[in-house]
């Protein structure tokens, strides 16, 4: 049916079967990044819009603090700092032009965020550590797309060595897949580390301070 009989049920709507699929669903009021992925296709209400995607690469672009600098720019403000996030706002994100390695490395790390905040608990520092580092290095990935020259002029890669890391597709973990996260993260984070001292060197680009709020 495309019409509900009742007030909770769902309205007039020709796009209905999508609400059953997985989708990236996102707040219409928003103080942060709030674009979340519904992988058994049972979540909404009427205070969120959806994108009927299973494209975990393009969610992680959307949390990424590139598309929150932008939707800044054309979103229109309300009290207290929160974006009124309406399609016509957010469907102006230029969405960047990816190889499928590029793809893949970003739909790995953020496969690996996603278990960890279904799997982990926010008491554990170590991990709360991890996820937030697997999320910088999301953010350095689409730095790279989206403002090459300036990256790579500065000297700083983030594919080419993740590419070098061979990282494993969450379903391709065999095995404790926490375990083997917490070993990547530990290797990763070493600081020694190319991904983390080219991270750690992100903000001496006057690029990425301004979308930062740091110039």
């Amino acid at each position: 049916q495309d019409q509900g009989n009742y007030y909770w049920e769902l309205r007039s709507c020709i796009y209905w079967q999508e609400f059953d699929k997985p989708k990236i669903l996102y707040q219409e009021i928003a103080t942060f990044q709030a674009f979340s992925y519904d992988k058994s296709g049972s979540l909404t209400n009427n205070k969120t819009f959806l994108i009927p995607t299973d494209d975990l690469a393009l969610l992680g672009f959307l949390n990424s603090k590139v598309a929150w600098w932008f939707l800044h720019q054309v979103c229109s403000k309300l009290q207290g700092g929160a974006l009124a996030m309406q399609m016509p706002y957010v469907s102006q994100l230029p969405i960047a032009k990816t190889s499928q390695a590029q793809q893949t490395t970003i739909t790995t790390l953020v496969d690996y965020i996603l278990f960890l905040k279904a799997d982990t608990s926010e008491s554990e520092s170590r991990d709360s550590l991890m996820v937030s580092y697997f999320e910088q290095i999301i953010d350095a990935l689409v730095y790279e797309l989206y403002l090459p020259d300036e990256l790579h002029t500065a000297g700083k890669e983030f594919f080419a060595p993740l590419a070098a890391e061979r990282l494993p597709a969450l379903a391709e973990i065999k095995g404790d897949e926490l375990t083997a996260l917490r070993q990547i993260f530990e290797r990763l984070f070493h600081k020694d580390h190319v991904i983390r001292q080219n991270i750690f060197f992100l903000d001496t680009i006057e690029s990425i301070r301004i979308i930062e709020g740091k110039a």
